[in-house]
């Protein structure tokens, strides 16, 4: 009669694996029996038994396994073995860390203020962010300042060009960078420049008395306002009661409180001054 016997296997498909990081692989396990008759295999059967062996990851620091099924944990490497009626089989399973990336785009200042006819720097600067499993790893930035392209929501109150905005009227106005497909925006108010001018003027410019006459002289005390470098407005003291009077010669005419009079024939400067500010006016004094 025939002499028939019987062996049996375990095998893990596949035999290599990768997963990253917070994924899982499947592995199957297959039992195997191999029939010989007189020495001769006639025959092989296989039952699928990846529920029912039992299996262990030699570091569950790395992977962990369940009815096959892998879990990555942490980068490196891990073997898979699996039991089943005596029989056991390995896998060897590399698991990878899932790197991904983030981009940003900002400016700074975020905010500025210039006055009309200046100029104000922005510098653009691109982030990359680096991800290993979710967690920031890594942050790496560049000026692109230079590369980016600009723009202002309203050239009216401001232009912008490689950064550098220019106040162009009174008012506040967005500048935008754009950079590989990403944005970033400041926003720049801008103020006019007010400047302010002073005048002292004494009226009349000049007069003429007689010895022992009398003449008042007013003096008026002007402020000129300047926006931007446009007169704007003109405002006005009568400054005669508390402004410093002199006469050039007191021998031809004396001053007090603005009003001159005539001591002897012949032509005297009369001045006032008030708040660091001068004015002169000319009297003739005759016989």
């Amino acid at each position: 009669s025939d002499n028939v016997t019987t062996s049996n296997e375990l095998k893990i498909a596949p035999a290599s694996a990768t997963v990253n990081v917070g994924s899982y692989v499947n592995l199957t396990a297959t039992y195997y029996t191999y029939t010989y008759t007189n020495g001769t295999l006639t025959n092989t059967a296989t039952q699928n038994v990846t529920s029912s062996a039992a299996w262990s990851s030699s570091s569950t620091a790395r992977a962990t396994v369940s009815a096959g099924k892998v879990s990555g944990v942490s980068a490196g490497s891990a073997t898979i073995t699996a039991t089943y009626s005596g029989k056991s089989a390995t896998a060897s399973v590399t698991v990878k860390d899932v790197v991904t990336y983030g981009y940003e785009l900002k400016l700074s200042p975020v905010s500025a203020t210039v006055n009309v006819g200046s100029t104000t720097s922005f510098s653009a600067v691109y982030y990359t962010y680096t991800y290993t499993n979710g967690v920031k790893t890594n942050t790496s930035s560049s000026v692109v300042t230079a590369a980016a392209s600009w723009s202002s929501s309203s050239s009216a109150i401001a232009t912008v060009s490689g950064g550098t905005a220019r106040g162009v009227s009174a008012g506040t106005a967005t500048i935008t960078a754009t950079y590989n497909g990403y944005t970033a925006t400041a926003t720049v108010t801008v103020k006019d420049v007010i400047t302010y001018a002073y005048e002292l003027k004494i009226t009349p410019a000049s007069a003429t008395i007689y010895v022992g006459g009398s003449r008042a002289f007013t003096v008026t005390y002007y402020t000129y306002t300047y926006t931007n470098g446009n007169l704007t407005n003109t405002s006005s003291s009568n400054v005669t009661s508390s402004a410093s009077w002199s006469s050039s010669s007191t021998a031809v005419a004396t001053v007090s409180s603005g009003t001159a009079t005539g001591r002897s024939a012949g032509t005297a400067t009369i001045k006032a001054t008030w708040s660091g500010k001068s004015a002169t006016a000319s009297l003739t004094v005759h016989d």
